[in-house]
């Protein structure tokens, strides 16, 4: 199971936890991967620092995280960045950030990979596509409690209601006696052609 939502991990998910960070970010170790150039922009030093100096406690290690340690820092963070995986498809963080209670930032608006999960900007996630976005979005959602929660809480509730894992088997469930139901229609015509 993805770590945010596994019986071990996810005790953290929702907790009622201190905040002890604005903004975190596990994949600073590794900031300017290729695969991510606006991630390497947004979360760059020059933007990072001056964040800082305006008051934003940014978690962002320098290393992987153990599993507890990840959940734990998503959960102690007010907001989430996160990267849009390449292939138009979303990642297990996204299902850790918005099942835990908090808040995600994701970089670059790919509605390939959003919309058809249900997904939508602003109620159940911030998404910027620029570094100058990012840094907004900081700024505007640190500064706008009430909204983010809103935002927090409808993208909880959207996940358990349309994203857990029984929703998935259901879903692959139906997929296949759909293609049973197909096949055997496709034998039936074969046999009659005979």
């Amino acid at each position: 199971l993805p770590y945010g939502v596994s019986p071990r991990f996810g005790i953290h998910a929702n907790a009622s936890m201190e905040y002890t960070h604005d903004l975190g970010f596990t994949g600073g170790w590794q900031r300017f991967n290729p695969r991510y150039p606006m991630r390497g922009q947004a979360f760059s030093r020059n933007n990072t620092n001056r964040m800082r100096e305006r008051g934003v406690r940014i978690f962002a290690p320098n290393h992987m995280l153990k599993a507890e340690e990840y959940i734990r820092a998503i959960a102690t963070s007010k907001l989430w960045f996160a990267t849009s995986e390449v292939g138009e498809h979303a990642s297990t963080r996204f299902y850790e950030v918005l099942f835990s209670g908090r808040c995600m930032l994701v970089c670059n608006r790919d509605l390939a990979a959003y919309a058809p999960l249900g997904f939508v900007e602003g109620k159940h996630m911030a998404m910027f596509g620029s570094p100058q976005e990012f840094e907004a979005k900081v700024y505007y959602y640190l500064s706008h409690e009430e909204e983010r929660m809103t935002m927090v809480r409808n993208a909880r509730e959207f996940v358990l209601s349309h994203h857990m894992w029984k929703h998935r088997a259901a879903e692959f469930v139906a997929s296949v006696r759909l293609a049973l139901a197909n096949r055997s229609l496709a034998n039936q015509r074969r046999l009659r052609r005979r």
